[in-house]
């Protein structure tokens, strides 16, 4: 019956050429869960190492007798192979997860400097005062400004969207939920239904229309 030391020994024993499972329980099927769940509990300890199919000795390796030409020198080479390429592997992971990161904060700052252009332009353009008549483009400004601070995912709340929208225009919530509906019926945005208006407090003040509480806003049209 194998154990844990038998079946670790036969993994050292094998060397730099390793082994599988099947070549340790060979023709002894009956023992063949057995020998998976021993390797699985040295995987697991780290104590071997599984890479493809075949078995390789991690810790420990002078500490065993081994069999035939391998030396003690070629065992301690493999094993600081098997930690350098541990090593090397977890770095490469951490080099992607630093790409992912600086890929989103591109985006952000992309984000962040065209609201910045376009604010400037909208502060040379004297056509724009605090009226009630807004043009689309400021109010997508402003939309694109909040979710670039608040990483609001694209979808903006429609009462922070009017309370910013109300901080440079004369305007009120009524007007603005009258051009609200007109651009979702235009496709310029899309409003969405709040499911269940008891989880935000200030639900009240999304836009009621046909028993519904709309609650979100989402630009989906950049071009008119």
């Amino acid at each position: 019956m194998f154990t844990k030391d038998g079946i670790l020994k036969i993994i050292i024993e094998s060397g730099s050429k390793g082994t599988t499972r099947s070549e340790i329980y060979k023709k002894k099927t009956k023992e063949k869960e057995i020998v998976n769940t021993i390797v699985q509990s040295l995987v697991d300890e780290g104590k071997v190492i599984e890479k493809g199919k075949r078995l390789f000795a991690k810790e420990k390796l002078q500490e065993l007798p081994v069999k035939g030409s391998t030396t003690k020198e070629e065992f301690a080479k493999l094993k600081d192979f098997i930690e350098f390429k541990t090593i090397v592997e977890k770095k490469l992971q951490e080099i992607d997860e630093l790409r992912g990161l600086l890929y989103q904060l591109k985006n952000e700052i992309d984000r962040a400097y065209d609201y910045i252009n376009d604010v400037f332009i909208y502060l040379k353009e004297p056509s724009h005062k605090k009226v009630g008549n807004i043009d689309v483009e400021s109010l997508r400004m402003i939309y694109d400004n909040l979710n670039a601070i608040h990483n609001f995912g694209d979808s903006v709340p429609i009462p922070i969207f009017k309370d910013e929208v109300k901080k440079q225009f004369d305007i009120s919530d009524e007007e603005i939920d009258k051009i609200l509906l007109d651009l979702d019926n235009k496709e310029i945005i899309y409003l969405q239904t709040l499911d269940n208006p008891k989880d935000f407090s200030d639900s009240n003040r999304g836009i009621k229309f046909e028993g519904r509480i709309l609650y979100f806003i989402t630009w989906m049209k950049r071009e008119y």
